[in-house]
């Protein structure tokens, strides 16, 4: 099995703020589709659990990388403090 190393690299501060903002919208809209699914198709069927339960997933790992990247942020102006 391969050892996994971390790896440094540098990107703009400005770059990582615009994807943050990206994946915020994209939760908004990944809450309005799990929304109007719930409400026009419910969880009664296999089909339809199974796109609900996706869309949570989703939601879980777009609130992840969000708080991931609000980490990354917050240790970058530390160190530039």
């Amino acid at each position: 099995m391969t050892d996994i190393k971390p790896v440094t690299i540098n990107i703009d501060k400005s770059v990582l703020e615009n994807i943050k903002q990206i994946l915020v919208d994209q939760r908004d809209n990944c809450n309005e589709l799990l929304e109007t699914h719930d409400n026009s198709l419910g969880r009664t069927t296999k089909k339809n659990l199974n796109t609900a339960q996706m869309y949570e997933n989703e939601l879980d790992q777009i609130d992840w990388a969000i708080i991931y990247l609000g980490d990354t942020l917050n240790e970058q102006l530390i160190r530039t403090l």
